[in-house]
């Protein structure tokens, strides 16, 4: 219990960045001030005075809370820790290194207060969803960086006390410098797979993630490229042998009540043709193709891959020029086996006799369409009976 002295103080001991800590402060003093002004710790930063911005987050016995909030009374016998106490004369913490390079600070005012907040969150769970990063974070307030850049930083962070090498998951050089920010378009509530087929049109590039219209960005250039390049030859290619249909991005594809994607491309096997309805796919398509973008968020590839595990599609290929690899995952009974192919031949077991060669895909300079067109079918022919 703190002890009132005549001078009308009050003697307060804590435990502060682990050290046995004793101080003088009146009943009225906040602990952001104690912490500032009695015991020199200005790591912590006031911005509202009212709970309202995180820039003084400190923990206190476990918890997260607002300096400027608590008495310095109220903390007799507590454990804190200000941003003082994250790291040490070892080195920055994963997180702290995560923040510098990702520049996820501008004029650094709000740092503090986010890197304790996000410390708090990694103690508790090292493998935060990005739904659960932004509401943790909510109480904290940034007018320079627009929070991407920060929630980019807790993600690679949060895998690496996971034990997961960073670099292949994502790293500076395989995303854009700043990332863009897509339109959702919400309702009072989670708008059903039927309602969005009526608000959007073919030529809208709107997705339904758990209930909620998102727009994605604009594609860029090379994307273009080889989305017309992949939807030319493997559709030429399917057509030609009768093997069914392919289906490019404005296609939209049911995950369950709630959710719709709009796969780049897809094919569906010739015996399975029903499950094509006039504004949608029914069911789970025998392929879809994704082509990964420099601004595509890894937490938006995940969810990509859930939603196609889901359903059940048969094999799921990611085209990923930017780390150099082709993805195929193939379902075997419950489970996907997975296959990375970086270079020599791979293929679509979907789509019968179609191989191609990964350097021709993950390269520049695409080759052309038509040549491998011509041998994929002269293949197919010399193989018949």
């Amino acid at each position: 219990m703190a002890t009132e002295l005549l001078s009308g103080k009050v003697a307060v001991s804590a435990t502060i960045n682990g050290e046995p800590t004793d101080w003088l402060c009146e009943p009225r003093e906040t602990l952001l001030e104690v912490l500032r002004g009695r015991l020199g710790l200005t790591g912590s930063k006031e911005g509202c005075g009212n709970g309202n911005c995180g820039a003084c987050a400190v923990m206190m016995d476990g918890r997260l809370v607002n300096a400027c909030c608590v008495l310095g009374v109220e903390a007799q016998e507590s454990e804190i820790t200000t941003v003082e106490g994250i790291g040490g004369p070892e080195g920055l913490t994963p997180l702290q290194r995560c923040f510098l390079e990702e520049a996820s600070l501008q004029c650094g005012f709000c740092t503090p207060g986010f890197l304790v907040a996000a410390t708090a969150l990694l103690d508790r769970n090292p493998d935060p969803s990005e739904e659960e990063i932004r509401w943790w974070l909510a109480g904290n307030l940034c007018r320079c960086t627009g929070y991407d850049k920060i929630l980019l930083a807790v993600q690679r962070a949060a895998a690496e006390i996971r034990g997961i090498n960073m670099q292949s998951v994502v790293s500076p050089q395989e995303i854009t410098q700043v990332m863009e920010s897509r339109t959702l378009r919400l309702g009072e509530r989670p708008i059903p797979f039927e309602r969005y087929l009526e608000l959007t049109g073919e030529n809208d590039d709107i997705e339904l993630v758990n209930g909620v219209m998102v727009e994605n960005m604009a594609t860029q250039y090379d994307h273009e490229r080889l989305f017309g390049w992949f939807y030319l030859l493997l559709g030429s290619y399917v057509g030609r042998r009768g093997l069914g249909v392919v289906l490019g991005s404005r296609t939209a594809v049911r995950i369950n009540e709630f959710g719709g994607r709009l796969p780049d491309l897809l094919f569906v096997r010739r015996e399975r043709l029903d499950i094509i309805q006039q504004k949608a796919i029914t069911g789970a398509p025998d392929l879809v193709i994704e082509i990964v973008s420099p601004n595509d968020r890894p937490s938006d590839i995940i969810g990509l891959e859930t939603d196609y595990r889901s359903i059940g599609v048969a094999e799921i290929a990611f085209i990923d020029r930017g780390k150099g690899r082709v993805r195929l995952l193939r379902k075997r009974g419950e489970t996907y086996e997975e296959e990375e192919v970086r270079s020599g031949p791979f293929r679509f077991e979907t789509v019968e006799g179609f191989r191609l060669e990964a350097e021709g895909v993950l390269n520049d300079a695409l080759p052309d369409e038509f040549a491998i067109l011509d041998g994929l079918l002269a293949q197919g022919k010399s193989a018949q009976p």
